[in-house]
Order: structure tokens, then C-alpha cells, then sequence
């Protein structure tokens, strides 16, 4: 298998970051949303929430290149490549690591797995954006919103840093772990 190009490898190493920021930005939302606002913390949420509102758009741009991008490799290359990369994660046990490959088996493996992730992603982001942007306009008079995005909007965006690890296998933990976190058992069905 050729050795994919670096400024592949780079485009996905940002999409996960941006995943990962995403994720970050979304326990402090949640965090913060657990208890009373205070009329001076609007003035922070609102950037907070525009930059998750970005990363969401964002990511569903990447997601679909991606997706786009390992359909022009050869599937047996990418399975082959990522069964090897969870195989050799460090960061899960090794019961998760064959819950994580027994669910994107059950699926037809990583290829039909993550295009199952983001056309659910597809579906569900817009929708998501709305609810940020919703919430936001709750706080802004004073209503109470939990925080927390949508837990099949966080796993079908787990699949963005699995399936990247065939560009860059390390990054796959990002994705595992975030599966493990975000994901019920019937995660992509």
C-alpha cells in the first residue's frame, strides 16, 4: 500500500482536532449549563456556541471528504489498515478494542460503517446547528437550557477519527475512545 499523501494525512489530522475541540467545548457547555447561568456568562457562551456551531459545519464538510476520499481506495487496503491500527491501540483495553471491531463488523466493516456514521451525521447535523443556536437564544432571555449535544451526533462523529486512521493510525484512538463514550450498541444501525 502506497504511503498516503501528506497533505491528506494533514486534512485529517485537523478534522480530528476539530472533532476533539468539539467534544471539549461540549462537556464545558454541558458543564456550565448544569447550573444557573449568570447574566454575565452570555457574553462567553455566545462565542463558545458559534465556534460549536463552525466545528459542526466544519466537520460535515470533512466528513463527506472523507467519505469521498476512501471510496477511491481499495476497500480490502483500508480494512486491512484499519483492523491494524485498532489492533494496535495502546489507550483501550483489549475487550474494547473487539466491542469497538465486533460493532463496525456487525455494520460490513470501517468503509460501510462510516458512510452509515455520516449520512446519519448528514441527516441529523443541521438539525443539531439549530438547537445550539435555539438554546442560545434561550439563554439570552434568561431561560434555563441544559447543554449536551446529541449523543448520535458525538458517536457518528467518532467514525470521522476512525476512519482517518488510515491516513494516520494513531488517530484512531481518538475515534475509539470516542465511540466508547458516545455510542450505545446499536451505534450505527
Amino acid at each position: 500500500m502506497p504511503k498516503p499523501a501528506l497533505q491528506d494525512r494533514y486534512r485529517v489530522v485537523a478534522a480530528v482536532a476539530d472533532y476533539q475541540r468539539l467534544m471539549l467545548l461540549d462537556d464545558v457547555w454541558t458543564d456550565h449549563l448544569s447550573g444557573s447561568v449568570a447574566p454575565g456568562d452570555v457574553g462567553t457562551l455566545k462565542p463558545l456556541t458559534a465556534e460549536m456551531d463552525g466545528l459542526l459545519a466544519r466537520l460535515q464538510q470533512e466528513f463527506d471528504w472523507l467519505l469521498q476520499e476512501i471510496a477511491k481506495q481499495p476497500a480490502s487496503d483500508v480494512e486491512a489498515s484499519l483492523t491494524t491500527a485498532l489492533s494496535q491501540l495502546t489507550s483501550v483495553s483489549e475487550d474494547q478494542k473487539q466491542a469497538v471491531h465486533g460493532h463496525i463488523q456487525a455494520q460490513g466493516g470501517f468503509i460501510a460503517a462510516g458512510q452509515k456514521a455520516g449520512q446519519r451525521f448528514k441527516e441529523h447535523g443541521p438539525a443539531e446547528r439549530q438547537r445550539l443556536k435555539d438554546k442560545m437564544e434561550k439563554i439570552g432571555r434568561g431561560e434555563h437550557v441544559p447543554g449536551d449535544l446529541w449523543s448520535y451526533t458525538k458517536c457518528g462523529l467518532s467514525a470521522i477519527a476512525i476512519l482517518g486512521g488510515y491516513w494516520c493510525p494513531p488517530i484512531a484512538a481518538a475515534g475509539v475512545i470516542g465511540a466508547l463514550s458516545y455510542c450505545t450498541p446499536d451505534w450505527l444501525v
